[in-house]
């Protein structure tokens, strides 16, 4: 019996012993996760919403233990707009938060041009514990306005002349359009505001004569009396009878140091004969430009490559482009200068 108890005894001072070390090893990880940064929350769910509106969500938070130092949001989208919040104002990013501060991260969804289920969210960085965060916002956005056409893709236009299109806008509700809250470069809108409310309204979007030659894609937001906004994507091309791809910068990106960037430029023709062109280029030297015919008369290739000894640096160089198109009424010379942009990166910033 004595046996026995002795037994009972150790196997007792055995679970003792392991239930300590547990509660300590759970004490020392809950004491690092409320060090720091800490917040409430890092999940708003929205639920369904209106499209057309911005949404401000916000996600309180708390400093515990010791100071950190929010230095950068990244957004995953850019329809989001972080902002940081301590005693009632806004605050700008890289100052100290000592122990004890409470605020919010607040956040400005636009929801504007989306439909359906939208899951985003941002990554706080910082310094001190609790970081990298990531704050979450998942929503259901429904149209409230059906617009058409949706995008609006008007193909080749020609540069000498303006081009209209009509949109139609409608609603489940009587509403006015009001003004375009941002309207690109380049674009006119006609039939605006509206001129009473109606579950349908229409306007014109003007391209004008004279601008510049190549694709465009860009988007006008207009804003209506209800408070919502849509948003319309507007793509075409501006080419006449000759045309060039790109028509005025060329993106040859980034290469390690010691690589040669290469690169494209397209020259063609609609009606008529192309006679072959010439290049000189200007700004970066050593570059090497060859011409290629493609498509005899019609469509010619210009292939540039930059030297493979440049320094780490950012470099541009100009393009300049001459040649003849001919036709049954006559021969015109064109002159287009085409910009390349180029990033040599060190050998240290190789990944």
């Amino acid at each position: 019996m004595r046996g026995q108890h002795q037994k009972g005894q150790a196997f007792f001072l055995a679970v003792l012993a392991w239930v300590g070390t547990v509660g300590m090893a759970a004490c020392d990880r809950g004491g690092n996760a409320a060090s720091g940064l800490h917040f409430q929350q890092t999940e708003s769910l929205l639920g369904s919403l209106v499209a057309g509106t911005t949404r401000t969500v916000g996600f309180s938070f708390e400093v515990l233990g010791e100071p950190v130092v929010i230095s950068k949001f990244n957004p995953q989208c850019g329809c989001l707009h972080p902002r940081l919040w301590v005693n009632g104002q806004e605050q700008p990013l890289g100052r100290s938060l000592a122990p004890g501060t409470q605020g919010q991260i607040l956040v400005d969804f636009v929801t504007v041009g989306f439909e359906g289920e939208k899951n985003t969210g941002i990554e706080v960085l910082g310094q001190g514990p609790g970081f990298p965060q990531t704050l979450s916002i998942r929503s259901y956005l429904r149209p409230w306005f059906t617009v058409e056409p949706s995008p609006l893709r008007l193909g080749i236009l020609s540069p000498d002349q303006d081009h209209r299109a009509e949109i139609r806008v409608q609603g489940p509700e009587s509403f006015r359009l009001q003004r375009a809250s941002h309207l690109p470069a380049g674009l006119q809108l006609e039939g605006l505001p509206s001129a009473e409310a109606a579950t349908e309204q229409r306007f014109q979007v003007v391209i004008p004569a004279g601008t510049a030659e190549g694709r465009h894609t860009q988007f006008l937001r207009i804003e209506a009396d209800n408070q919502l906004q849509l948003q319309l994507a507007v793509d075409f091309e501006i080419g006449g009878e000759f045309w060039l791809r790109p028509a005025r910068k060329l993106l040859l990106g980034s290469v390690a140091q010691g690589i040669s960037a290469f690169g494209t430029v397209e020259l063609g023709v609609r009606e008529g004969e192309l006679l072959p062109p010439t290049v000189e280029v200007e700004g970066l030297p050593g570059v090497e430009s060859r011409i290629q015919e493609v498509e005899p008369g019609k469509l010619y290739k210009l292939t540039v490559a930059t030297p493979g000894d440049l320094a780490p640096g950012a470099y541009k160089f100009d393009m300049k482009i001459s040649v003849g198109h001919r036709t049954e009424a006559a021969l015109e010379e064109y002159q287009r200068t085409v910009t390349a942009f180029l990033v040599v990166k060190s050998e240290s910033s190789k990944p």
